[in-house]
């Protein structure tokens, strides 16, 4: 299994940050080592990009999730897939990562 150093070098490197929901999953690298895959395979689905981000954000919104809907108004297109939000959605839910993005406050949820 890789190492925690090396998973988050990973990150940094596609992002250009380590935002704090990969240093919270690299408390156990299998988690982070589990997730990069999973969502690099996602990303390559039909729905574009763009498609993709409008999801994910609303999937942030329905799941009252601060982490994901800041983060994905400051990743935008090169965000991940729709269902590693779910999974990102419950893992910040239940982590309570601290926010590394700027604040967007989510829109209420009728």
């Amino acid at each position: 299994m890789p190492s925690r150093q090396g998973l988050l070098a990973k990150v940094e490197a596609a992002l250009g940050v380590t935002p704090n929901m990969m240093r919270a999953m690299a408390a156990s690298p299998a988690v982070l080592d589990g997730c990069l895959p999973f969502g690099g395979a996602l990303s390559k689905g039909l729905l574009p990009g763009s498609l993709r981000e409008q999801i994910a954000l609303v999937s942030a919104a329905e799941n009252s999730c601060d982490y994901c809907y800041a983060a994905h108004h400051v990743l935008g297109a090169r965000a991940g897939a729709v269902a590693l939000n779910v999974f990102t959605n419950c893992f910040d839910s239940v982590a309570r990562t601290e926010v590394d993005f700027p604040a967007v406050d989510l829109p209420a949820v009728a």
